[in-house]
């Protein structure tokens, strides 16, 4: 089947057309969605730290079937930008996506078009996207910088999926020879919501200049947290309120954010009462 008819599938003449090679549990409300290039599609040339935008209005086309396997809603808009979470040079494109379930995701008539929308990408992101299907790909965008350029220490935070960018960052910073302390403060619900643990454990196993910390706002439902929390680094709260009492001066960092708007706008204060300059801080 040709990339054209695979491209007329896709909302947005942007979209480049790339096909799900697995879509496998990560955590409990997150998964990792590896894709590949579908036909003539070259994969894109990215940085670690960059985002592209996920086409999912042809992600019920089969291209082995020729035929959509569920429908959409008419003119919605099915694209958003989800943070890359392999490495340059990788075979697959890597996205972790949250699936949880927003504290508004209710139906009704009173609902406006664009959340009635959003709901329904959200819906297709969550129990509709399988090996085989079609997903357009956008980019790459985002300035995020490459940890080797900074040559100062580095304050990173993330929060939920906001881990996927720094930690490709991180990863290729480290195995390239970057110096300069490290230091990663990342936030989630809880235990069941952190992104690869296990590789943060060995980057700090393996480097003397990283070093993380796992910050829980709502551990108390988790049965393991109570026997694990004092073997691994884990603490309850909020990254933004760690850092305002770990650090006392923050002028020579450079500072990496990433996660919800949220917490970026509960850093940034406390960043500038660290002395950190605005021209030193990035976010996601």
């Amino acid at each position: 089947m040709s990339n054209q008819t695979i491209n007329n599938q896709l909302g947005d003449t942007l979209s480049h057309p790339y096909i799900i090679d697995s879509y496998e549990d990560l955590t409990h409300h997150g998964r990792l969605l590896r894709l590949v290039p579908y036909g003539q599609t070259q994969m894109i040339d990215y940085r670690c730290g960059q985002y592209a935008r996920l086409d999912f209005s042809g992600a019920g086309f089969a291209p082995n079937t020729a035929q959509h396997i569920y429908d959409m809603t008419p003119g919605a808009n099915f694209i958003r930008p989800f943070s890359i979470a392999s490495h340059p040079g990788a075979d697959t494109l890597d996205f972790y996506i949250s699936t949880a379930r927003l504290p508004n995701e209710i139906t009704g008539p009173h609902l406006t078009q664009n959340l009635t929308q959003n709901l329904t990408m959200r819906e297709v992101i969550r129990t509709h996207l399988s090996a085989g299907h079609i997903i357009g790909v956008q980019g790459p965008y985002g300035h995020l910088p490459d940890i080797a350029a900074l040559k100062t220490p580095v304050l990173a935070v993330a929060g939920g999926t906001g881990i996927a960018p720094l930690l490709s960052m991180i990863q290729a910073g480290l195995e390239g020879g970057f110096a300069a302390n490290i230091t990663l403060y990342y936030g989630v619900r809880s235990d069941r919501d952190m992104y690869r643990e296990d590789l943060l454990c060995a980057l700090q196993g393996r480097y003397s200049n990283f070093e993380y910390q796992i910050f829980l706002s709502d551990p108390i439902n988790d049965n393991s947290y109570a026997n694990n929390a004092a073997k691994r680094q884990w603490m309850v709260g909020w990254p933004h309120e760690a850092i305002d009492k770990d650090f006392q001066d923050l002028k020579d960092f450079s500072a990496i954010l990433s996660g919800p708007p949220a917490m970026a706008q509960a850093l940034r204060p406390i960043l500038a009462s660290k002395n950190l300059p605005d021209a030193s801080i990035y976010c996601d």
